[in-house]
């Protein structure tokens, strides 16, 4: 049994063993740099000039001179030439091997990518009857329990854009970089190895899985620990003394991703005031941050230019730079950072109390102090109460979680309601806006179920919320792929008969990726797949042909019809939003 385990795990937590496939990349990388004797001579020509019209120095310098295999002249002479006209330089192809890794549970590639492995290791005994193995890393004992994976899980060999998704999120979440223009190959051999990971409970009394490469959680490998170690978590669980009922409880009524949230918003009630706040505002933000798979360039991540950022958003700012420094890390101010600069439409919403970002800071501030100790900061003061209700009754009016007893919870939100329709990855990927849009379809659609008879109603709320997100999908995937659209295509595919009345205005902008029709988004997904029809967007068009719809309208389509168009605009929305 080969384990691959990597030194970047925490103290404590359980140590468990995720069955994977190691798969070779081949890529060849090719460049115009110089090698080791170019790179010398460029050096000493840098410190001194003279050497540049000296080759009998340069090569005594370089050691060359008493070597009677080489014409060192007529070597220092290419040389020369190349380092003083670099445009005659040649490309040089270098073939470079990496590894990437699919879990064997799901099948998911995971953002995991290395290069060159070659230490693995052997398992040195352990309890069968317990799927536990024992083995030894850098003088460390480990006992790990092994998640098998099913007898037949018909896992299929990864596709190349799984494996350049695997290397934009390694590339994203590692200090180690692998160029996303590589000319790869489709992984052919496997072998099956086992993956050290390690489940821990984090501060919010949540447990989170990590697999060693890097200190986040690993969201990846989320679904493995919720459905496949029931009974370890049971175990961890009593271990730790953590209410089953009650978490569950959460989960139901916020959802994954807000449970923590409103777990952090009801210990504010009881104590450690600003502790428990900052940590419910930083996991909302990290929420929003990861729902929109935000990021920002390193080169922009400097406090002046995150201060403008907050100004031009409306927000009042005072004696609060150090919120805008940060390692870009998992946490409060690199989440803050990242939804400054993307303007993001729910931070926005917190601009109703522009003195917001300097109460953020005051909290940072306090609850650093209660954290770690050492004393207030000159000219500063404690949050008194009301400051810090304003913060929590801020997030929970724009998070939608309150925590107040006798008050209506999320158990009726669009997330909640769709998680059992749509991927959680798709929904994670839709706005607020979107998610609520898709959901008042689905509400619709239950409507029906009672009443075959189509009200105007049932029919506007499926019409509209299939086109709004339809539309706001398609424009993201014309941003993302804008490198794939060409004028010929566009112009054949404007000959099709439902696509030649889309005004050449309209085009221009949705080409663009900016605000457009469907239609105009339709004309530029076909330009750049050729192969698709769209005929339910076409149906989706002929529906919406009237903002406000008819009794007209409606005469001219049934229920089942409806019901049909709408599990195809559904289906497409995934696909798209899988390829954004």
């Amino acid at each position: 049994m080969k384990i691959l385990s990597r030194e970047n795990h925490r103290q404590g937590g359980k140590h468990v063993l995720i069955p994977c496939y190691l798969y070779e990349i081949v890529a060849n990388k090719s460049y115009d740099g110089n090698n080791i004797l170019e790179e010398a001579v460029a050096k000493i020509i840098e410190i001194d000039p003279y050497y540049n019209n000296n080759i009998e120095k340069l090569a005594e310098i370089l050691g060359l001179k008493n070597n009677n295999d080489i014409d060192y002249r007529a070597l220092l002479k290419l040389v020369l030439n190349k380092i003083n006209n670099p445009t005659t330089q040649e490309l040089r192809e270098e073939i470079v091997q990496y590894q990437i890794y699919q879990e064997r549970i799901s099948g998911e590639v995971l953002n995991i990518v290395t290069q060159d492995v070659d230490r693995f290791i052997e398992s040195s005994g352990g309890n069968k009857s317990k799927n536990e193995i024992l083995f030894e890393r850098d003088g460390k004992n480990f006992k790990a329990r092994v998640i098998y994976p099913p007898i037949s899980s018909g896992i299929s060999i990864p596709t190349l854009d799984q494996v350049f998704k695997a290397v934009a999120m390694h590339n994203k979440n590692n200090d180690f970089k692998i160029s996303e223009n590589l000319d790869l190959e489709i992984p052919k051999h496997k072998e099956g190895i086992y993956l050290h990971c390690q489940i821990v409970l984090d501060e919010n009394r949540k447990f989170n899985i990590t697999n060693g490469f890097n200190a986040a959680s690993s969201l990846q490998l989320e679904s493995i620990l919720n459905n496949h170690c029931g009974d370890l978590l049971k175990n961890l669980r009593a271990e730790n003394h953590i209410d089953e009922k009650q978490e569950n409880n959460y989960k139901q009524n916020y959802g994954d991703l807000r449970d923590v949230v409103a777990y952090n918003l009801q210990r504010f009630a009881k104590e450690n005031k600003c502790q428990y706040l900052y940590n419910a505002y930083e996991k909302y933000f990290a929420y929003l941050v990861q729902k929109n798979d935000y990021t920002m360039y390193i080169s922009l991540n400097k406090p002046e230019f995150i201060k403008d950022c907050a100004e031009q958003m409306g927000f009042t700012i005072n004696q609060t730079r150090l919120l805008f420094i940060n390692d870009n890390g998992d946490n409060l101010k690199s989440y803050l950072a990242k939804l400054l600069f993307h303007k993001d439409a729910t931070l926005n919403r917190f601009t109703k109390k522009p003195e917001f970002l300097n109460l953020l800071f005051m909290l940072h501030n306090d609850r650093n102090t209660a954290l770690h100790g050492g004393g207030i900061e000159k000219n500063n003061k404690p949050m008194d109460i009301k400051e810090l209700n304003i913060l929590k009754e801020l997030l929970e009016s724009i998070s939608n979680i309150n925590t107040e007893e006798g008050k209506e919870t999320r158990s009726h939100n669009g997330m909640i309601l769709l998680e059992q329709e749509v991927p959680r990855k798709v929904l994670n990927r839709l706005s607020d806006d979107n998610i609520e849009a898709l959901a008042e379809t689905f509400r619709a659609l239950e409507a029906c179920k009672d009443n075959q008879d189509l009200s105007l109603d049932v029919f506007g709320d499926i019409a509209h919320g299939l086109y709004k997100v339809c539309e706001s999908v398609m424009r993201q995937y014309i941003q993302i792929h804008k490198a794939s659209i060409r004028e010929m295509d566009i112009e054949k595919t404007r000959k099709t008969e439902w696509l030649s009345k889309v005004g050449e205005h309209h085009i221009k902008k949705a080409k663009q990726g900016e605000n457009a029709t469907l239609g105009a988004y339709a004309v530029i997904y076909l330009s750049i797949n050729q192969d698709e029809d769209l005929l339910y967007v076409k149906q989706l068009l002929e529906l919406r042909a009237h903002a406000n719809p008819t009794i007209e309208d409606i005469k001219k389509t049934s229920v089942d019809e409806l019901k049909k168009l709408h599990e195809n605009i559904i289906n497409f929305i995934v696909k798209i939003i899988y390829h954004i």
